[in-house]
């Protein structure tokens, strides 16, 4: 008898325990419609905020739970993107973003909205061809 409760017992915690792990799932679509400036994600990174960002082949995105906001190389800018592909994503101590690109590396500040861009054909602050 005693064998037989037990089972129950723990039968049915394994049972409140798997529904009710199962209503915390959620999954959504985020694409063009949501304001992600390309459908071809290279990378994902969610940075200690909590954001999620995309790097994709047309601008950097930014997820926050609701909608989209997108950063893209401006020529006449020097302090917005290096290069619109964006390949890699990681974040520093100090909560800037270091976005790895085709064409170099931008550091993006959060507070400023600004990038610092180091430039893989000389024309940003650092110049990654070492050949003369």
């Amino acid at each position: 008898m005693k064998k037989g409760f037990t089972i129950i017992i723990v039968s049915l915690l394994c049972l409140v325990q798997f529904n009710f792990a199962q209503t915390n799932l959620r999954f959504e679509h985020i694409g063009i419609k949501e304001a992600v400036s390309n459908q071809k994600v290279n990378r994902i990174f969610q940075d200690s905020k909590g954001f999620i960002w995309f790097g994709t082949m047309f601008g950097l995105n930014r997820f926050d739970g609701i909608s989209c906001k997108a950063w893209y190389h401006n020529a006449k800018d020097s302090n917005s993107l290096v290069n619109n592909s964006v390949y890699s994503i990681t974040e520093d101590a100090s909560g800037n973003l270091w976005i790895g690109t085709q064409e170099g590396v931008s550091c993006f500040n959060p507070v400023t909205d600004r990038f610092i861009n180091y430039s893989a054909k000389g024309k940003g602050r650092f110049n990654f061809n070492t050949e003369n």
